[in-house]
């Protein structure tokens, strides 16, 4: 979490109030001629983002078109780098790759967590999807990750790994761990009002370290 002379962090359960608070500090903001344009906001979730531009509008009457930084991380990496949909990973890709695989990837979702659907063992390949795409959320170097395993299961990861990043680069493709791992970072604003703090996963804290920094 940042930790600076000029952070401020607010803890609260669901329904609490979070969103009014952190309109309140977009107010105070305001008041002080901070120009929205200036203004960070990121969350988690779409929905999150989506919600502080309504309740944005609704307040202060500023249109999402004056918030180019509100939205999800994802998003705005994908504007830092100046993404075309036609670049980014999806599930016709990931379906393509897991056939290749002999297996389904479109079932598991963007934390890794497998679907309902596949409740019962899949075998090696599919505990090193999900043990690959924990270790890129949690920042852990893969050929660490690889010790934690037997060389039957480190192989199995080894073989997902070099499949993915070879498909990626034929295809000239990212995924969405790419998006926050190679996006540049720093934004041209005043303030980075972080919503859902609690849900980021430290690839995603180190992205926003970058942006204010």
């Amino acid at each position: 979490m940042l930790r600076t002379e000029n952070t401020r962090v607010y803890f609260g359960p669901p329904g609490t109030g979070k969103t009014t608070t952190l309109m309140d500090v977009v107010e105070q903001l305001l008041d002080d001629g901070v120009k929205p344009m200036r203004i960070a906001y990121v969350a988690f979730t779409r929905a999150a983002a989506n919600e502080a531009k309504n309740c944005c509008y609704k307040r202060f009457k500023i249109n999402a078109r004056a918030l180019p930084y509100w939205g999800t991380l994802h998003s705005i990496a994908y504007a830092q780098l100046g993404m075309l949909q036609t670049r980014l990973m999806t599930g016709r890709h990931w379906d393509k790759l897991g056939h290749a695989l002999g297996m389904s990837l479109v079932d598991l979702d963007e934390s890794g967590r497998l679907a309902p659907s596949w409740s019962r063992d899949k075998g090696r390949l599919v505990q090193s999807v999900v043990s690959i795409r924990r270790a890129r959320h949690l920042s852990i170097d893969l050929d660490e990750l690889q010790h934690e395993y037997p060389p039957d299961d480190a192989q199995a990861i080894d073989l997902y790994n070099r499949s993915l990043e070879k498909y990626k680069r034929i295809h000239e493709l990212l995924d969405y761990a790419d998006l926050i791992d190679q996006a540049p970072g720093q934004l041209p604003v005043d303030a980075c009002i972080v919503d859902e703090a609690q849900d980021l996963t430290p690839a995603q804290w180190n992205y926003v370290h970058r942006l204010v920094n």
